[in-house]
């Protein structure tokens, strides 16, 4: 049996970089401004806490077309013992875009749910979203969604302003998300290690 979710991110002003779909992050010629938690920071208001929304596809709806298409763009592979981050694509999709893909419009939707309140500009803002597709026997390590190309290029832990990740299938052996109360240092060369 396999898992299948879609990851998100929501941000204003900064992608990963690596995103397939253009419009990602020139890490060089952007003025980024975090909040407390490293985060980007909006005006507005977004609800941060944990929370859990059952039935966030239309009742009877058919997850196939959506699985099938986390199958098509999964691209991340595990890395060897000891060798890091795995690698693969993100993409990118503008607040004020039109959606080409089921998994946009699905992205887009998530992104104005829980956007409604802030204040951003919709040209700059938006979802960075990914696939993970996975077998019992796979592994996901524990770690904070981050820009990775930021924290390369410049050291910096930037993070999504808020993260989602929305379950298609996933059985029933599989390991749910955890959710740590826990914010990551904004520097790289910060230990990781602390209480929760």
């Amino acid at each position: 049996a396999r898992s299948m979710c879609l990851s998100s991110g929501s941000s204003e002003g900064s992608g990963s970089g690596s995103d397939e779909q253009g419009g990602g992050s020139d890490s060089d010629s952007e003025d980024i401004n975090v909040d407390e938690q490293g985060r980007p920071a909006i005006g507005g208001s977004i609800d941060l806490s944990t929370r859990v929304f059952d039935g966030a596809l239309p009742s009877g709806a058919d997850p196939g077309p959506l699985i099938a298409d986390c199958e098509a763009v999964f691209t991340a592979r595990a890395t060897g013992a000891g060798e890091g981050l795995s690698s693969g694509a993100t993409f990118w999709v503008a607040a004020n875009a039109k959606p080409k893909t089921a998994l946009e419009r699905l992205a887009l939707q998530i992104f104005a749910h829980h956007a409604a309140g802030a204040e951003y500009d919709p040209s700059r803002s938006g979802a960075e979203w990914w696939t993970v597709v996975i077998d019992d026997t796979d592994d996901v390590g524990l770690h904070w969604d981050r820009d990775y190309d930021l924290q390369a290029d410049q050291g910096l832990l930037l993070h999504p302003h808020l993260a989602t990740v929305t379950y298609l299938a996933c059985p029933a052996a599989a390991a749910p998300t955890l959710v740590l109360e826990r914010p990551s240092p904004l520097l790289a060369t910060e230990p990781l290690s602390g209480p929760v």
